[in-house]
């Protein structure tokens, strides 16, 4: 039942109800949380959980809601985070777990909150610290955010202005990890 409340969430969101979305999207959340609750060990549970929060949120942010969409991809990312460190060695959990981070960057950019980009973007790193193809994207990432933060503001106030150099200064050392990740050692 959980399944088809997702399924129909999404393709509610593509025929442009978000509204219809998000309620089949809340229904299938519960009944995963219930689900995972049920059975804590198994890990199908919380990703699906993680699933149902990622739709919830993207619902709401169609909707213009963007505080309610990051806290859903806030509890999506603490889910996903959970079965990724209850089998760290099963790959797909640390992708879908990259992607929770990328939509709370996204989120993130358009309500506004740079500190809390930056802070997506930043765990989003951790999960890749020898992967040279995704250091490159965080730090191409971290540029980004900090030129969405000059297309939003005129002038920038100094402390505003100083984590903007600090975004790029992210950028940078992103690129020279991803430079040794990629190098003799790194591969």
């Amino acid at each position: 039942m959980a399944s088809y409340a997702w399924e129909l969430a999404r393709d509610l969101r593509d025929l442009g109800d978000a509204a219809a979305a998000l309620q089949q999207a809340e229904h299938a959340r519960k009944l995963w949380a219930d689900y995972w609750q049920a059975r804590p060990d198994g890990y199908t549970g919380g990703m699906q959980l993680a699933q149902a929060w990622v739709e919830v949120g993207t619902a709401q942010q169609e909707l213009g809601r963007h505080a309610e969409a990051w806290k859903a991809f806030q509890q999506a990312v603490d889910v996903q985070r959970r079965v990724l460190d209850h089998l760290p060695d099963v790959q797909y959990h640390r992708i879908y777990l990259d992607r929770c981070y990328a939509l709370l960057l996204e989120c993130g950019i358009r309500r506004g909150d740079w500190s809390g980009a930056a802070a997506a973007l930043h765990e989003r790193e951790k999960l890749w610290p020898r992967d040279s193809g995704k250091l490159r994207k965080t730090a191409r990432d971290y540029a980004t955010l900090a030129d969405a933060m000059t297309r939003t503001s005129k002038a920038l106030t100094p402390d505003v202005e100083s984590f903007h150099r600090c975004l790029f200064a992210e950028s940078d050392r992103c690129r020279r990890a991803a430079d040794a990740a990629s190098g003799p050692a790194g591969k």
